[in-house]
């Protein structure tokens, strides 16, 4: 049935609205939480100030810019998170479109399915954060090279094409974006090079020029991109040691604090619950692709399995070495499209060699099985996912103090944890509170304890932990 392109067509569509329906339910349900009102505070401003205050927070423009034109049409919850959801439905059909020409329609359609239902993409298709359009550019950055690897026509739009989509992916995340585009650079000279000595054997005598006008147009993104970056740098030194500058024994006490644990916990974090079926497709995947060699259909799978390799090593390695924070998982947000791609591809290649060596009905027998290993605790995941409250509920808070407490109280904020040398700021409050009363943190209410021990209005404190609060009279 799935070879009928109709019948195709409508799967893909009824995988998309899967995607965009679970997205979109509660979208706004929960309130802001710190980190996506630290980014919307800065809706409104002018696109080159934006620059700047993207890069306080560490972040380039664009998903600033993006927020900024939606809240010109309402300044909601839901509107707030709605290019993220947006991001993320695409996603799940750009996804599909580039696995069927990886692997076959059908294992596109059932590995899509398995992202519209994931926690972990839903979870960040719904949040103010830089994280759902990073992985929608990378996905379009993939779908834009495949087709220049698959065809050897010129086509100068093609190339004008891969500059835009490289410079906008750029322009989603500090580094990793960064990081993968400068891969995808070596990788393509790795090539040319394996061409030009004979290391590899094409059957389209001058493609490596093809890699070299890939590479270069590669680069001239990254030229584009460098004074954004380089803004980055400046405005913020938020995991970046102030005024250290790169040395040899940077890199070195980098190398001893690097940590392949946090690697594997950002990659059971992306794919969980079932990081080991993943991993075992990625091996049989990393198996096809080494039997299959570089054949120009099977190009841009190397290229994904060097990126899903190579990068969170790059990563962890430059973010320890400038950085004494902790390399929380969703910082490798790419290890989901990636890691998706090659599983899909392993289950492909696996299928197609058990048909060849185990005779019938076996080969299909095997694969229903693996799928409904992966299909079950996915959906069992999403329905746990979906009854639980996730953020903090600043809404809920600010309704309660003023049904409470009234109007005009002395509120005292404190953290029960803080991070490092963060100072309490309740960024809920200028959002959702529309009372009159003074807020302040418990360090400067000592500080003033002589003006305020007089204050007529009646003292509430409350407690603040990272991502919950409880209130305490």
């Amino acid at each position: 049935m799935v070879s009928s392109r109709s019948a195709y067509v409508f799967l893909v569509l009824s995988v998309a609205t899967l995607a965009l329906i679970l997205r979109f339910h509660n979208l706004g349900y929960e309130s802001l939480f710190m980190d996506e009102i630290a980014q919307v505070q800065f809706y409104g401003a002018k696109p080159l100030e934006m620059i700047k205050l993207a890069a306080v927070h560490m972040q380039p423009p664009l998903d600033y810019w993006v927020g900024s034109f939606f809240f010109l049409f309402s300044q909601s919850d839901f509107t707030a998170r709605l290019p993220a959801a947006l991001f993320g439905t695409f996603s799940v059909i750009l996804f599909i479109l580039l696995a069927a020409k990886l692997t076959s329609r059908k294992c596109a359609l059932f590995f899509g399915l398995l992202m519209a239902l994931s926690p972990f993409h839903v979870y960040y298709s719904q949040e103010v954060r830089p994280y759902s359009i990073t992985m929608f550019f990378l996905f379009v950055l993939l779908v834009v090279l495949e087709a220049l690897y698959r065809r050897d026509e010129k086509n100068v739009l093609r190339y004008i094409l891969l500059f835009v989509v490289s410079l906008l992916f750029l322009l989603t995340r500090a580094l990793a974006p960064l990081l993968i585009v400068l891969l995808i650079i070596l990788f393509s000279l790795l090539y040319v090079c394996g061409l030009k000595i004979k290391l590899i054997h094409s059957e389209h005598d001058g493609s490596w020029r093809k890699h070299v006008v890939i590479s270069s147009i590669l680069s001239l993104a990254v030229l584009g991109y460098l004074p954004f970056f380089l803004n980055i740098l400046k405005g913020s030194q938020r995991y970046v040691n102030a005024g250290a500058d790169i040395s040899l024994q940077m890199i070195v006490e980098g190398l001893q604090r690097f940590n392949p644990f946090l690697i594997w916990r950002s990659y059971v974090f992306t794919v969980e619950p079932f990081e080991w079926i993943f991993l075992a497709l990625t091996c049989v995947a990393i198996l096809a692709i080494i039997r299959e060699r570089l054949k120009k259909g099977h190009l841009v799978m190397v290229l994904i399995a060097f990126l899903f390799i190579s990068t969170p090593l790059l990563h962890l390695l430059i973010f320890q070495t400038k950085s004494d924070y902790d390399f929380r998982p969703p910082y490798a947000i790419y290890f989901f499209p990636l890691a998706f791609l090659i599983s899909s591809y392993g289950l492909h290649s696996f299928f197609e060699w058990s048909k060849r060596k185990v005779s019938q009905p076996w080969p299909a027998f095997i694969v229903v099985i693996v799928m409904l290993g992966l299909l079950v605790p996915q959906v069992m995941a999403l329905a746990d996912f979906k009854t639980r409250r996730i953020k903090s509920d600043w809404r809920g808070v600010c309704q309660y103090l003023d049904n409470t407490f009234g109007g005009e109280s002395l509120f005292i904020f404190e953290t029960l944890a803080t991070q490092k040398a963060w100072d309490p700021q309740f960024w809920g409050f200028p959002k959702y509170y529309k009372g009159q009363s003074l807020g302040l943190s418990l360090q400067k209410f000592a500080a003033n304890f002589e003006r305020l021990k007089n204050y007529p209005a009646q003292p509430v404190l409350i407690l603040f932990r990272y991502k919950n609060c409880f209130l305490h009279e």
